[in-house]
């Protein structure tokens, strides 16, 4: 039997780490006495990588046909890492690199919700003043191309959210 709450709790846990991604970025600091705000960044997506792979077993694992089908069609996080699986990679052999800070392609706009930490500290600083903030984002190399971490998270995010949904519809109706 799924339990779906324990679901629900790792998709919240994913979310904050994309936060705490995003205040890095926003902030272009650490979070913590580390040096280097790419490593901490590759610390909280291999927290977020492994949160992923966590909500897949919640929801069944491998015995789960439709878990199955989602890991087979995501293998840049679930495939073994001597096929490029970034969990597997991240867990087994080396944590993966965040190696392309600062790359900023153009048009490059975020509408993504802005991070509590951030909020408060604009809102002590400036009431009535819009900022727009321009500032290097994340990237890793996925399949030779350069990917933003944080819309590659938020997207899949979106993936497995609708997932645990299809999953708990399919549970309820037997």
């Amino acid at each position: 039997m799924i339990n779906f709450q324990d679901v629900q709790f790792k998709i919240k846990e994913i979310k904050f780490h994309i936060e705490l991604l995003d205040v890095i970025v926003q902030n272009s600091t650490t979070l913590t006495h580390q040096e280097s705000t790419e490593e901490e960044a590759s610390y909280i997506l291999s927290a977020i990588l492994n949160s992923f792979f966590s909500v897949t077993e919640l929801l069944g694992g491998w015995d789960n046909n439709e878990v199955k089908i989602f890991k087979d069609e995501h293998p840049v996080i679930y495939a073994n890492s001597n096929r490029g699986g970034l969990r597997n990679t991240t867990v087994h052999v080396s944590h993966v690199k965040i190696n392309h800070v600062g790359y900023i392609p153009s048009s490059n706009f975020n509408f993504r919700h802005t991070p509590k930490l951030i909020l408060e500290k604009e809102l002590k600083e400036n009431k009535d003043v819009v900022t727009f903030n321009f500032t290097p984002d994340f990237y890793i190399e996925i399949e030779g191309k350069l990917v933003n971490i944080i819309d590659f998270c938020t997207q899949h995010l979106y993936k497995i959210e609708r997932l645990a949904k299809e999953i708990q519809n399919h549970s309820n109706q037997r």
